[in-house]
């Protein structure tokens, strides 16, 4: 297999920090024929690591090229990008630029990179600039963003009409992951009643992401009572799974509903459950390198320095009131090693590496592959009000913007 196509498996295969390895020695080399299908590729793999200044350069290139006019398969590469990285100014240029205005997938990425930082009302919008002011047919992934957009703007009422006009309206027919953005909105606004009852009279069978949403917006709202319904319902399902047992570990622990949480907890070991491993990554925009880090991660070649910084952290933030989270650690060792079991997770060594090797004027941008834990976002918030830094972190539900102390999803998420 040629370089070239390497770059491309790896590039649209999810493996976006050997995509750019590759890429970047093609190019060092000159063996790249760089076309729009390069182009895309190059985006998505920056979009996945936050790798802003090297999609920038593939923008600058692209439109140099004049390949954003009639390519919206590129267009919305470039727009998704951005969205991702958590420049939505840029998305919207970059949007502008492109001429398929009757494009429903060029739409769909610019809803969506609203969406994603919570810009609830302006996802709205271009929603329906798209479908009343230009014409332009929404389809089921239009429906999934702006239903995500009403489910982080808690904009409930909206969310339900749009779900009702959908096949009246818009000739969209309700699909399955319509209905886990209704319950997953009904959950974070706490009104966890209705989304059981949406759960139970829905055309279809509710599947693993319908129930594990329900039970996080049980932890979220401390309802150990419909906690425990979804609960039952995943380990049924799947009782290898470890998220459901952490989650209702969660609940029980902040309930101060400590020999139910042990239960659970022994309930875990004793299935031998698992969960996928915590992953982050920091893209050094000086240098294009990415740093990844996992849980607990000494493999770093800066590893005492970062642990240095995050323990010179941990002590200013102890000053401004700060308290680990550690009653939700659910690994077994002890208490007064749980602190620095936090200090491991790996959204925290990512940001300790760049607060290390980046400007204090440089935005941060970090991306991990789960939803971010309470303890790094009440963390990272204060950190950004100590460093004095703006920190953008993508994680598996949305983007979060921390500065002055700080998120732009206000707790909401």
């Amino acid at each position: 297999m040629s370089g070239h196509n390497r770059f491309q498996g790896c590039g649209l295969n999810g493996q976006a920090e050997l995509a750019l390895e590759y890429y970047s020695a093609l190019r060092a080399d000159n063996t790249i024929q760089a076309d729009a299908c390069t182009y895309t590729c190059v985006l998505v793999a920056c979009g996945s690591v936050m790798a802003i200044k090297l999609g920038r350069e593939i923008h600058q290139l692209a439109k140099h090229k004049g390949l954003l006019k009639n390519n919206p398969v590129l267009g919305s590469s470039l727009v998704s990008f951005y969205g991702k990285c958590g420049d939505v100014d840029s998305a919207q240029e970059a949007f502008d630029e492109c001429r398929a205005r009757d494009n429903t997938g060029l739409w769909n990425s610019l809803i969506q990179a609203y969406t994603l930082q919570g810009r609830s009302i302006e996802a709205l919008e271009r929603f329906y600039s798209m479908t009343q002011e230009e014409g332009c047919k929404a389809d089921d992934v239009s429906f999934v963003s702006v239903l995500n957009a009403c489910s982080h703007g808690g904009l409930v009422g909206k969310g339900r009409q749009l779900l009702d006009e959908m096949p009246k309206q818009y000739g969209v027919k309700p699909r399955l992951e319509h209905y886990v953005c209704l319950i997953d909105m009904l959950g974070r606004a706490n009104l966890l009643d209705e989304a059981v009852r949406v759960l139970r009279a829905m055309p279809f069978e509710p599947d693993a992401v319908v129930w594990r949403s329900l039970l996080g917006a049980c932890r979220k709202w401390k309802n150990y009572t419909i906690g425990k319904l979804a609960f039952e319902r995943l380990v049924e399902m799947d009782p290898k799974s470890g998220t459901p047992y952490a989650l209702m570990a969660n609940i029980f622990g902040n309930l101060g509903m400590l020999s139910e949480r042990a239960a659970v907890v022994e309930r875990m070991r004793g299935e031998g459950s698992f969960r996928e491993p915590g992953r982050s990554w920091w893209t050094d925009v000086s240098s294009g390198k990415v740093h990844s880090f996992s849980v607990g991660d000494r493999s770093h070649s800066q590893s005492d320095e970062i642990a240095a910084k995050l323990k010179q952290l941990l002590l200013r933030m102890k000053e401004e009131g700060y308290a680990s989270d550690v009653i939700n650690v659910l690994k077994d060792i002890p208490e007064e090693e749980k602190e620095d079991h936090l200090c491991g997770h790996s959204e925290k060594l990512a940001l300790g590496c760049a607060l290390v090797n980046s400007h204090q004027k440089e935005t941060i941008r970090i991306v991990k592959n789960l939803r971010v834990c309470d303890d790094c976002h009440a963390a990272t918030a204060l950190i950004s009000k100590l460093e004095k830094r703006l920190i953008i972190c993508k994680d598996a539900s949305r983007v979060h913007v921390f500065q002055d102390g700080r998120c732009s999803c206000d707790n909401y998420f």
